[in-house]
């Protein structure tokens, strides 16, 4: 497959909205060397079409009419692996839907996993995201981004109950990492290389990673400068089960945790002495010590007025997923409270097992009228590119950033008039069109609606 464009491109449509507080009608991005060089106008691009010198290589320029080009979108939180898993029933409890996705997702192979995420890594590059941060058991994730053309943070999850076996658990996930770097496809370890995609280490959850081993975890990623991801406060089980007891909880972990012959699970569960000490998982992360800003929190959908103050405190990111909680009948997170403690968040999917799409559109529309247009399309770039620590790199069309790009088509009938941004923002939420372009670096990897990998 080949990604390559001209040394310098000059994308024309009928607005450029570019998540800084500005859009701009009938303007152009010039892109060069992967990079954004300039936001033109109309005017301003006619005189570098006609007055460039020949003599150089030709500026080549793609007309997008009736499109508005934004940054690329991100994904904050999802699974691409699952992305092919067997239809489960929607308005299944969380911890049911769960042991279904587990019992039906088991007798796998890798090839399985593999055709999954690559499923997933289309069906998100169509709708428009150039961005993911993805917790994958098997790793497949970063295969399929890589060969997509996206970006993002895959986290090689973490599980694991037992202190006393932290150090052991701990060494087969690195041997699962090294596995995963060492057969890398090209494209990955391009990717890797690059910088283009980062493999991180996610500890699952509070309720299935034990302090000690979480510890390890932290600490690996500190070493290899790299944010951890995890779910976090996610369901009232989770949140039982940590301050006191949850039989509902202990039950789905006694059928998908390993088993081990040595140590029944009713004998595990009497050794964790870090339950039921009336703490909420936030609180827990805190008192153990890991909870800081080297981490993304998926879901945080249980979080009181203490935790929230604890998570502003700690400089943790949030990835907050609407649509998907609401399915599995856990509630939205309380969006005012995160805004008003200044935590800083985005917003993710779940996977396609958990929600009927990839699109973030569709995903920052859900949070509409808590937020205005322009908010919740911020949400999905520049607040999201802030969250995971890349916004001086990317998430915003602005001079020198990464020629990360999405065109959307909007009906022409709208555009016969002028629009604020705002105005576009509500347009493009209400419509959540799929991507007729997407942009990665300067190179396309959708064009004219259809993925260029799969050409």
């Amino acid at each position: 497959m080949n990604y390559s464009t001209s040394p310098k491109l000059l994308i024309k449509a009928s607005s450029v909205w570019t998540a800084t507080g500005q859009s701009f009608a009938r303007a152009s991005v010039l892109v060069e060397a992967g990079k954004i060089a300039a936001i033109l106008s109309e005017e301003q691009s006619e005189r570098l079409i006609e007055s460039q010198d020949q003599t150089l290589s030709a500026i080549e320029v793609i007309d997008l009419p009736n499109c508005v080009i934004t940054p690329g979108l991100f994904n904050l939180h999802t699974h691409l692996d699952y992305s092919q898993a067997p239809a489960i029933p929607e308005n299944s409890s969380l911890f049911t839907w769960m042991a279904q996705l587990v019992a039906s997702t088991r007798p796998w192979l890798p090839d399985d996993f593999a055709r999954s995420a690559m499923a997933g890594a289309r069906s998100s590059a169509l709708a428009g995201t150039t961005y993911l941060v993805d917790s994958s058991y098997t790793g497949q994730a970063a295969e399929a981004m890589a060969k997509v053309g996206q970006k993002g943070l895959v986290g090689l999850e973490l599980f694991g109950l037992d202190e006393t076996l932290a150090e052991r658990i701990f060494e087969i996930w690195l041997k699962r990492y090294q596995s995963l770097t060492s057969t890398a496809s090209g494209a990955l370890k391009k990717a890797i290389n690059s910088g283009q995609i980062a493999i991180t280490v996610a500890p699952h959850a509070p309720y299935t990673v034990a302090p000690g081993l979480w510890a390890k975890a932290k600490d690996w990623a500190s070493s290899h400068r790299l944010m951890l991801t995890a779910h976090l406060a996610e369901s009232q089980e989770e949140a039982d089960w940590i301050s006191s007891d949850c039989s509902v909880l202990d039950q789905y972990l006694a059928k998908v945790m390993p088993p081990n012959v040595n140590k029944p699970f009713p004998t595990l569960l009497n050794e964790l002495l870090w339950r039921g000490q009336k703490r909420t998982p936030t609180q827990h992360l805190k008192h153990f010590g890991l909870l800081d800003d080297n981490l993304i929190a998926a879901h945080c959908v249980k979080l009181n007025q203490e935790d929230f103050e604890i998570f502003a405190k700690s400089g943790a990111a949030a990835a907050l997923c609407r649509r998907s909680n609401e399915r599995l009948l856990t509630g939205p997170a309380t969006l005012s409270s995160f805004v008003d403690a200044n935590i800083a968040f985005g917003l993710g999917s779940d996977s396609l097992a958990s929600n009927s799409d990839l699109s973030m559109l569709k995903e920052a529309a859900a949070w509409l009228p808590q937020l205005t247009a322009t908010q919740a399309l911020n949400l999905i770039t520049i607040k999201a590119a802030e969250a995971v620590n890349i916004a001086e790199k990317t998430g915003s069309i602005a001079v020198g950033k990464a020629a990360d790009l999405a065109a959307f088509p909007l009906d022409s009938v709208f555009w016969q008039s002028d629009h604020d941004q705002e105005a576009i923002a509500r347009r493009l939420l209400e419509c959540a069109p799929n991507a007729s372009e997407l942009m990665v670096d300067g190179k396309f990897i959708v064009r004219q609606g259809k993925l260029l990998a799969d050409t």
